[in-house]
């Protein structure tokens, strides 16, 4: 290039919050990035050499409450560009659900579609469907159980997860997680 080896990379994230009602919240979040980092681009580490690439991600969602039901929508639309070209698409949705006042019970659901096309095309879809139960133990811990069921088109795939979790919560500021699968 005409700045010798000089190469400039950006990064952008832009986000809307907008209350319609008390009870009907919706949100926009877009992330635009051009790099040539290995590990922004490839998040399980397969790619080591650097390579410039550019990608965007938008997703729009709405937290929408009925009473004591919770209700949330969402949507994701990634687009991946570098040697190859990656669209992906996320939609899905939950409710959350009291059961008296301290616990509580998640489900959700998502379907996820991905193509890429270049030096190696793939077409993937994908489906997740996942429970929670959270206990609160005290008004800083709470524990719980989630589990997960993944399908997928790619080599027929079946995924399943069971896991454990626990959040301490220290004042308003300080908040610690953990969880083991």
């Amino acid at each position: 290039s005409d700045l010798g080896d000089l190469k400039l990379f950006s990064q952008l994230t832009a986000s809307v919050k907008h209350m319609v009602t008390p009870r009907l919240t919706l949100y926009l979040v877009d992330t635009l990035v051009r790099n040539d980092e290995p590990a922004l681009a490839d998040q399980f580490g397969l790619r080591q050499e650097r390579q410039t690439f550019t990608s965007n991600t938008l997703g729009l969602s709405a937290d929408w409450y009925l009473d004591l039901v919770a209700l949330q929508g969402y949507y994701q639309l990634s687009t991946f560009s570098s040697d190859s070209d990656t669209v992906s698409q996320v939609v899905g949705g939950n409710v959350g659900v009291p059961l008296g006042g301290l616990m509580a019970v998640k489900l959700g659901y998502e379907f996820s579609s991905s193509r890429t096309t270049g030096d190696v095309s793939s077409d993937v879809t994908g489906n997740l469907i996942w429970p929670s139960v959270a206990r609160r133990l005290s008004p800083s811990t709470t524990v719980g159980v989630s589990g997960s069921y993944t399908s997928l088109t790619l080599d027929d795939s079946r995924i399943w997860n069971v896991s454990l979790f626990n959040t301490y919560q220290l004042g308003n500021r300080f908040s610690m997680s953990g969880s083991a699968a």
